[in-house]
């Protein structure tokens, strides 16, 4: 029981990753597409385009997909996944800084939660 527990909580923490993305355009306005009037959605994340972090976003996605993958089916899956959920936690914490970045951490913490759970 508790395996199909933590593979469950290691798929949803995954599965929060590609949703921090999607928040991230969402708060981006489609990245400025449906922008019609008023004050500009944000356009950088700590000086950096847009564009450019939310591709890094679905690189991380993919590359955190890896390990959060084999360890749904390792003996022991702990170590692996509490080095992610500590990564996830530290780049989510920063995140909160930009207006922006709060976008995209505000589903990076339960995903951290999630990995951290799982193991």
């Amino acid at each position: 029981m508790r395996r199909i527990l933590g593979s469950t909580a290691i798929f949803l923490g995954w599965l929060c990753l590609p949703l921090s993305v999607l928040s991230g355009l969402v708060a981006s306005q489609f990245m400025g597409l449906t922008h019609t009037e008023g004050a500009l959605p944000p356009t950088t994340v700590f000086g950096f385009p847009r564009i450019l972090f939310l591709w890094v976003m679905v690189g991380v996605a993919l590359v955190a997909s890896v390990p959060a993958l084999a360890a749904m089916f390792a003996t022991n899956p702990s170590r692996p996944l509490y080095m992610a959920g500590t990564a996830l936690v530290v780049a989510s914490l920063l995140l909160l800084l930009d207006q922006l970045g709060r976008a995209y951490s505000a589903l990076l913490l339960p995903s951290a939660a999630l990995f951290a759970g799982g193991g």
